[in-house]
C-alpha cells in the first residue's frame, strides 16, 4: 500500500502538496498538526474493493476535518493514541481498545489525535455496513461495546493484510473485504 508521508514546517508548497494531493483527494478530509511548529505524519491507505478500505496514521498530534465529499463509515480502533472525535452534536474521547464509527459524509465533522501515535481505520461504503449492520449510525462518536477477542483478531488480520508485498487480485480483495466486514461484525456483536 502507499504510504504519504509528510515531515516539516506545516506550510510550503510541499505541505500543501501533501494537503490538496493526498489528504483531500484520497482520503477527502483536511489534515492539519494540533501543535505549531514541526511535525511528521504518514498515512497508509489501503484500499481492498470499492466498499472497504483499510487505513492506517500515525505520527505527531494531528486533527482530521471531513470536508463531505464522501460516503463512508468508518470503523475508528485507536492503538496508542486516544481520539477526541466531534461528529454533529456528539462527543467523544475514544481510547485505545475501544472502537467507535466516524461519518466521513458529515461536513466539518473532526478527530483530533491529541498526542504522538498510530491508530487504524477500516473505511466502510456506507450501504454496504449498514445492510449488515444497520444501526452502526447510532454509534457515530460513541464507543461501541466488543467481543475483546474479537478485536484481536481482526487487529491481526488487518495486520496481515496490511503488510501483503503484492497486490491482491481482484477475486482475494474482495474475499478479504468480506472477511473484514464480518470481523467487524462480530467484533462488535452484530452478527
Amino acid at each position: 500500500p502507499p504510504r504519504i508521508k509528510f515531515e516539516g514546517a506545516p506550510r510550503g508548497a510541499a505541505y500543501e502538496a501533501w494537503r490538496e494531493e493526498f489528504c483531500r483527494q484520497v482520503i477527502f478530509c483536511d489534515l492539519s498538526p494540533v501543535h505549531e511548529g514541526t511535525f511528521e505524519y504518514e498515512v497508509s491507505p489501503f484500499p481492498l474493493t470499492a466498499n472497504v478500505t483499510l487505513s492506517s496514521g500515525g505520527g505527531s498530534p494531528i486533527r482530521y476535518k471531513t470536508r463531505a465529499n464522501d460516503d463512508r463509515l468508518v470503523l475508528v480502533l485507536p492503538e496508542t493514541a486516544s481520539l477526541d472525535m466531534r461528529m454533529g452534536k456528539r462527543e467523544t474521547l475514544l481510547m485505545p481498545g475501544q472502537v467507535s464509527f466516524g461519518d466521513s459524509g458529515q461536513r466539518g465533522a473532526v478527530v483530533v489525535q491529541g498526542t504522538a501515535g498510530t491508530f487504524n481505520s477500516i473505511i466502510f461504503d456506507r450501504k454496504t455496513l449498514l445492510a449488515s449492520y444497520p444501526s452502526a449510525e447510532d454509534f457515530i462518536a460513541r464507543p461501541v461495546s466488543i467481543d475483546g477477542t474479537a478485536l484481536d483478531l481482526l487487529r491481526a488480520y488487518s495486520e496481515i493484510v496490511r503488510k501483503q508485498p503484492q497486490d491482491l487480485s481482484a477475486a482475494a480483495a474482495s474475499l478479504v473485504g468480506q472477511h473484514l466486514l464480518d470481523l467487524t461484525l462480530l467484533v462488535i456483536g452484530a452478527s
